[in-house]
Order: structure tokens, then sequence, then C-alpha cells
């Protein structure tokens, strides 16, 4: 049984020492908010320049006519900007690589070992993904880290119907553009996924009109102190508003329950973890425990984190928002190239090391645009006497697409015509060697520093897969560390998404979708009912999920898919069993990508799983049922598996009625050995009691015997008729320790007695 965990009241995060004057929750809200502008403020002094500079590369990047911005483009007024921008290129491509082959999460055991509840996190964790439109945020993030060296996404639970009763709700995954503008970190942070972070900010900005609409507040209203941070909260035409995360580290002690009847048993159940203010908060919890059979075992003082989110513009806190679920900060950064350098964290992108190369390479193709435009073809030159009256003519020479064209004769001083032709032609200018040198290098540069798809014109026809993918992999070297930085990032939102589940999908038999690894959907039970030991236990508990986050990242070069297929088809040529050869065959279709291969796939995929091999869906299992029902003929498999389920199921109950079985008898033998041994302590007492008797009889005669006068000696009597002497051998019993009476001969009884028994002084009492 699960509960929700309590959002703990504001006196258990006091010190235990009271304040001479409690500060009313308004005071508490302004102190926090000066605190939260202190921390900000401090984190742009440092920061600033880094992130402009990120957001530089952005806009180099993206932005047309960005590459001209600054100093550099004024030298270029009044002249044509040309840009041909291969960065943009670049960048085009590692992203085409990151969507070709997108990390995936995996959740793992502590200790390496596969469990049914580590899958059931990796099903609902595509699931969300999946609903929430996740790959945009993972793309914007990517492809800002690339091209900045910076970016950024978050998760957010919401509730999963709006219009519904129930309060549900969902983890979401959300882009956060503009990431170097928005999302800051604490400067103490120095993990690169930030899992070190005490607080965070992410800014959202507003015009004027829609602040003061939703928020009810006016801007010019703030201290005038805000205008001397480093940070103007509020401008003419925007006010920014941040959401404040900030992280509490709370003490709390862990109790662990063990459930008795587990201690003895065969099939034993996980122990019970709960945290005292939980139980504190649901005393029914413990009460639940006790009633089951369950004692805590032992406890111990650790220390928790909760996250603590306002709402805060310049002018003060606009909403105390809570503690959200989980117990890390919500925001997944993303780096492209990250490094300390003098305690400060810089990052870069594909863009920085390459923008002189760019500017180089648009201003000398300016340069030749200029000239090819202005000097195409040589122009004649004329005098001034052979031209007058026909400019016109000449102007419009090329439009008018004139048959001839006419000049005026030229007269010597002889008065003698001259030639008509022109004195000369315009030369066009000659590119200076030092020109075509720094093109080249240009060029080379920039393919060095970027890398490129046309370093993939070493692959020639007639050359093995393996050389191809060897040529594949000394280009993906030059882009491997963005596909690493990205895989560390979707890392740690994983553990964030599994830090929120533990708190958000708990209740006891909510229907969520999960999506297998190939893309299959099904329907899980939350805390479904299961009996482990002889009580009712909870399956599919996230509360209980405590995993490793592993992420996987596929080869840039070529899909996992299109090697597959490829190893698959050269084992074919090895193998003669025909239903291995299927499999195979099926295997290598499955794996193939094509237009039309849809129903194909899907027919393979069926005939696969009569073989038993892979696991049906639900909608599968859904579908055999209905063509065996209207066929009226039982699935061979679904009978199959019913059959051995029911076996395993009646082996298993009839396992565990012998246990009880044998456990019954084992406690009644225990309890006619209490009975037997109670009985033979009482025996042992009669006996006692019994000696105990005798012997004072035995005393009282002797002294009887002792005071008697002596008899005259009888009569003999008839041999016949005389007693034996008694053995001498015989003694009192012996048994459980009980030893005979003292007596002072052992070898023979007294004298008195001797002659009672042997009768010469006749029968006692005579």
């Amino acid at each position: 049984m699960a509960y929700p965990s309590p959002m703990p009241s504001e006196s258990e995060y006091e010190d235990s020492e009271e304040a001479p004057t409690r500060k009313t929750k308004a005071q508490k809200l302004a102190d926090i908010h000066e605190d939260a502008l202190e921390r900000f403020n401090a984190i742009q002094e440092v920061m600033f320049d880094v992130r402009q500079e990120c957001l530089a590369d952005r806009r180099f990047c993206m932005v047309p006519g960005a590459q001209w911005e600054g100093d550099f483009g004024a030298q270029f007024a009044n002249r044509p900007k040309m840009e041909a921008n291969k960065i943009r290129m670049s960048v085009i491509r590692i992203m085409s690589e990151m969507r070709n082959n997108p990390v995936t999460v995996n959740f793992v055991n502590h200790d390496g070992s596969e469990t049914d509840l580590a899958e059931l996190c990796d099903s609902l964790l595509r699931a969300d993904e999946q609903d929430s439109s996740a790959q945009e945020a993972y793309t914007t993030a990517a492809e800002e880290a690339v091209t900045g060296g910076f970016g950024a996404y978050r998760l957010r639970c919401e509730y999963e119907n709006e219009e519904s009763e129930d309060e549900y709700q969902r983890i979401r995954f959300e882009p956060i553009p503009d990431a170097d503008k928005n999302v800051w970190f604490d400067l103490g942070a120095k993990k690169q996924d930030k899992s070190d972070a005490k607080c965070a900010f992410i800014l959202q900005p507003y015009s004027r009109e829609d602040y003061e609409d939703e928020f009810d507040d006016d801007p010019t209203s703030w201290p005038q102190l805000i205008g001397q941070t480093f940070f103007d909260w509020y401008a003419e035409d925007v006010v920014y508003v941040a959401e404040y995360y900030e992280v509490e580290i709370l003490k709390d002690t862990v109790t662990v329950w063990q459930w008795l009847p587990a201690v003895d048993s065969i099939e034993k159940l996980p122990e019970q973890k709960y945290l005292a203010s939980r139980l504190k908060e649901f005393p029914e919890i413990e009460k639940d425990l006790v009633s089951k059979g369950y004692q805590k075992i032992r406890e111990k003082k650790v220390k928790s984190r909760k996250v603590h989110k306002y709402l805060l513009s310049g002018g003060g806190i606009l909403e105390d928002c809570g503690y959200i679920a989980g117990k890390y900060i919500p925001i997944v950064p993303i780096y492209g190239q990250r490094f300390f350098i003098d305690n400060k964290e810089w990052s870069m992108g594909q863009v920085r090391p390459a923008k002189d190369l760019q500017r180089i390479s648009n201003a000398q193709l300016t340069t030749l645009t200029e000239m090819a435009a202005l000097f195409k073809t040589q122009k004649p030159i004329f005098l001034d006497e052979q031209i007058v009256g026909h400019e016109q003519e000449w102007a419009e020479a090329n439009i008018n697409d004139m048959p001839f064209l006419t000049v005026n004769p030229i007269k010597n001083l002889a008065g003698d015509t001259m030639p008509a032709g022109p004195v000369g032609y315009t030369k066009p200018p000659e590119i200076a060697p030092a020109t075509v040198a720094l093109l080249s290098l240009v060029q080379t540069g920039m393919q060095e520093i970027l890398g490129g798809a046309n370093q993939a014109d070493k692959i020639i026809s007639n050359v093995s897969a393996e050389t191809v993918e060897s040529i594949h992999a000394s280009l993906d070297m030059q882009t491997f560390m963005y596909h690493s930085n990205n895989a560390m990032g979707r890392a740690y939102g994983g553990k964030i998404w599994l830090s929120m589940a533990q708190e958000t999908y708990t209740e006891p038999g909510r229907k969520m979708k999960a999506i297998g690894p190939q893309g299959e959907v099904n329907s899980i039970e939350l805390m479904a009912k299961k009996v482990m030991g002889g009580i009712i236990a909870a399956s599919n508990d996230l509360t209980e999920a405590s995993f490793d986050v592993v992420p996987i990242v596929g080869p840039a070069s070529a899909t996992k898919k299109a090697a597959t297929v490829r190893n698959l088809v050269g084992m074919l040529q090895g193998v003669d069993d025909p239903e291995s050869k299927s499999v195979l065959q099926a295997t290598a279709i499955l794996n193939s990508e094509g237009v039309g291969l849809n129903d194909v796939q899907e027919f393979f995929r069926k005939k696969m799983l009569k073989m038993g091999i892979g696991q049906p869906t639900d909608k599968d299992k859904a579908d055999a049922e209905a063509m065996a029902q209207a066929n009226n003929v039982p699935d061979a498999q679904q009978e199959y598996l019913k059959a051995a389920a029911d076996q395993a199921s009646a082996a298993a109950n009839k396992d565990r009625v012998s246990m009880m079985e044998t456990m019954a008898n084992v406690e009644k033998i225990q309890a006619q050995t209490k009975l037997t041994l109670a009985d033979v302590q009482k025996t042992k007492a009669q006996v006692l009691e019994m000696l105990a008797k005798v012997g004072a009889q035995f005393e009282a005669v002797q002294a009887e015997a002792a005071s008697l006068e002596p008899m005259p000696e009888p009569m003999p009597m008839p041999v016949q008729q005389q007693m034996p002497p008694m053995d001498q051998s015989m003694t009192p019993p012996m048994d459980m320790g009980i030893q005979p009476p003292a007596q002072a001969d052992q070898g023979a009884p007294p004298p008195a007695i001797a002659d009672l028994l042997s009768g010469q002084n006749g029968p006692v009492g005579a």
C-alpha cells in the first residue's frame, strides 16, 4: 500500500531554537526575494559575457545578415554584403546525425540484475516522451547547444485531464527557447548536469500590458534599488518574471520494517522503508504495517532534498508555488563544448571557432562579386567627338539588341578621315595572388574546423562495407563530443523523471499507457495487488524504484538497423537449417527500412510470435482470442500458454498448500512435544513424592523394629514353606536420576527387617 508523500509543514524546516520574534509570511517572502535578487545579480555579473557570446554565435549562424553585425560590417557600408553560410551546413549535418540516431535511456538495477520494475519505468518514460512531444524539447536544446554552446529543456507535472474529476498527473517534457538568455544556475554548481545546484532561474519576458493584466502589478511602483542591479528586470517594452527554484536540505529519519513471517519463509518480502515525517503525517501507514505483521527493525538519520518553487519579479514574490515533485531542479542543461577557466564556466558550439574564417570568406566573396558585376565585359573607349550624338544609342545597345552601332568620323590636321574604331578597350581587374592564396586557406581551414560530408569523397566504388564504416567513423569523431554531451544531459533528464515519478505515479489501480522498446503499446496498472508470502502486496510500485540511468547512443555513420540487416544477410550464407534460416530472414525484414514494408513486417512479426519468438502485445492477445472465438477453434499458442500458466499456477498452489501443511504439522509436533515434556515433568514429580513417602515409611518401620524386644526363636518352618532369600541386587528404581534412600549397609537390609522378611521372628504384629 502506497501513500502520497506529504507536503511538509513550515514548522518542520525551522530551527529547533525558536527565534525571539517570529516573522510573518510576508516578511519571510520579502527575505527570500531579497536573497534571490542578490543571487541572480551575482550570477549575471559573472556569466553575462559568456552567455552573450553564446547568443552571438547563434545569431551568426541562424539570422540572415548577422554575420555582418558589428565593426566588421561597418567597413562594407553601401556595398553588397554576400553570405555563403558554410557553418550552418555543418550544424545541419550534426543535427541530422542526432535525429537519425536518437539517444535512449534505460533504467538499470544497482547490482546489474534485470527487474520488471526497471522495464516498467522504461515503458512509462517512453509513453511520457511520446505524449508530451519530448522530441521537440530534445531537438531545441541540442540545436542551441551545437550552435551556441548551451541549451536546456525542462520537466513539469500537470494534470492529465483538466476537465476530469480525478487528480491524476503526468510528467511533461517542455523546451526552453533561448536557454542562454533565460536559464541560470548558481555559481557553486560545478557538475555538468547541475545536479549539485542549490538554486536556478528561468526567465520569462512579458510585455508591460500582459504583465499588468496577469499579475495585477505595476512595475513603476518597484523600489528604485532595482535599477541599480546588474540585471534590469524592467525596461520600457519588457518586464521579466522568473521561476525561482531553491533546494532545501531536510533532516529526517528512515524507518525500516520487516514482515515477521518472512524471516523463516521461503518466499521473502522486501523490507519496507518510510520516512518518520511521512508516518507522522499518515499514522494509518504504521497501523496498516502492524496489522499485517510488520515490525520496525531499525532506523537511520538521513538528509532529504526538496525543491521549493517561487514566481518572482523585480518587485517581489508573485506566487509561492510550494514544493514540487522530485528532489532535483527540473531543468536539464545541454552543452556543446564546456570547460572551466579561472574558476569560470565557459561554453561554445560549432560556430565560434569558424566565425573569423566565415567573415573572411564573406568579404572575399563580396569583393569578387563586385568585380564580376562591374567588369563583366570589355568596354570600348572613344573620343568625345566620336560619340557625340550617339550616347543614347550606345547606352541602350544591350537593352535594344542593336544590330550595329555608329560613331562619328575623326579627321586629322590635314583634313583626312581617320579610322572610326575605338581608341582602346577597358580590362577587368586581375585577382591578386595573395587573394587566391587566402581563399584557398579559408576553404581548407573551414573544412578542418567544421568537418563536412565532402570528406566522404574518399569513398570509392567496389570497396567493402568495413572500409565504408571506418571512413564514416573518422568523420564521426569530429562530432562525437556533441553526441556525448547530449547523452549526458538525457541521462540526467531520466534521473529527474524517475524522482518525479516516484511521487506522482502512486495511485493504486491507476491505468497508464506504456510503450515497449519496439514501439508496442500496452496498458499497466499501478500498485496492482499480488500475493507474496501469504499476504497481499503491491506490484508496479514506483515508490520502490531506485535505479541507475544509462544512456545509449548509436553510431552516427549508419543506423543500427542497417548494420543488423547486413550482419544477418552475411549469417544466412552459412546456415542450412530451414527453421534457423527463416528466423534470420524474418529478423532482417523486421529491421529493414523502406517504403511499403509495414504490412510485410507485420506479417513476419506475427509469424515469429507463432514460433515462440518475441512477446505478444495486448492487441495481439485480443486479436488471437477474437479469432479463436470466431472460428470456435482455440489458438494453439494461446492454449499452450494458458495450459502452461495453469500448470505453473497449480504447481505453485500445490507447493504452497504442501508448505502450509508442513508448517502446520511442524507446529502440531511442537505442541505435542511440549505436552509430552510437561507429562514427563509431572511424572518425575510424582515418582519423587512416592519415593519420599516410601523412605519415610521405611525409617518408621526401622525405628519400630529397633524398639521391640527379642522374641523367642520360632519353630523352624518346613523347607517348602520357607521364603527364598531376597535378591541382593534388587534396588529401588533409578530412573530419571532418582537415588535410593541412604542405608547403613548397602549390601543388605537392617537385621530387624531381615528377620521379618525371613520369617524367623514370625509375622509382624502376630
